[in-house]
């Protein structure tokens, strides 16, 4: 029996199964959470800009977006607040709208420096850590908006900004953990491109019978 062979077409068809369920399975959810993250992110600006608790971004449809962008988190003047919190998340939802409709959502597009790009995006109003508490510029001034629409009447209003920033923690959260997956595939991808080498040498000789492809991809 050649083994070495065997047990390298075994690896490799392993791997070649799992890349087929990535840019089947679970990209398209990933891409599916971007959506939703997407459209709760505009719920919360439309209900914002409705009550006048931020201010639409003037240059919006001047921003051309080619790439993953990051959005500013630096400190600003109290007085511009609104200003700025509302020029941050349009710019948030633009890149969104870039991902959802955009951005290819395969294992070859998304290599680890769009990761990189994606998972810094997913962090720019750190959802599930809304507070004036926050040392973070953006989820604080968004806390201190989301304040005074809660202080208000205006029940709709409060349960729409609730559910949109819950919601957009949740999706987060999903997307965060698909992308960590990614980042653990591609470096299995890495590996197996070293053992392609490793085993199409001439020299290449099997220590170790006992291992099967599914061990060895573990």
């Amino acid at each position: 029996m050649d083994y070495p062979e065997t047990f390298s077409k075994e690896l490799f068809s392993a791997f070649d199964a799992k890349l087929a369920g990535y840019d089947g399975e679970e990209l398209p959810r990933l891409l599916s959470e971007y959506r939703k993250l997407h459209a709760y992110v505009e719920n919360l600006i439309n209900t914002l800009l409705n009550k006048g608790s931020i201010h639409e971004d003037p240059y919006k449809h001047d921003k051309k977006i080619s790439d993953i962008p990051q959005i500013d988190d630096g400190f600003y003047n109290e007085n511009e607040r609104n200003m700025v919190i509302g020029m941050r998340l349009s710019d948030l939802e633009s890149a969104f709208t870039f991902i959802s409709n955009y951005l290819t959502f395969s294992v070859a597009s998304l290599n680890l420096e769009r990761i990189k790009k994606l998972t810094t995006l997913n962090a720019a109003f750190q959802w599930n850590s809304v507070s004036t508490n926050s040392t973070k510029p953006n989820a604080r001034g968004l806390a201190e908006i989301l304040a005074t629409v809660r202080q208000g009447s205006d029940s709709l209003a409060i349960s729409v900004v609730n559910d949109s920033i819950s919601n957009a923690g949740k999706s987060t959260a999903i997307i965060n953990g698909i992308l960590k997956k990614l980042v653990d595939f591609h470096k299995e991808m890495y590996k197996i491109e070293i053992r392609k080498i490793l085993f199409s040498h001439p020299s290449f000789v099997n220590a170790n019978p006992a291992l099967n492809a599914q061990a060895y991809m573990a």
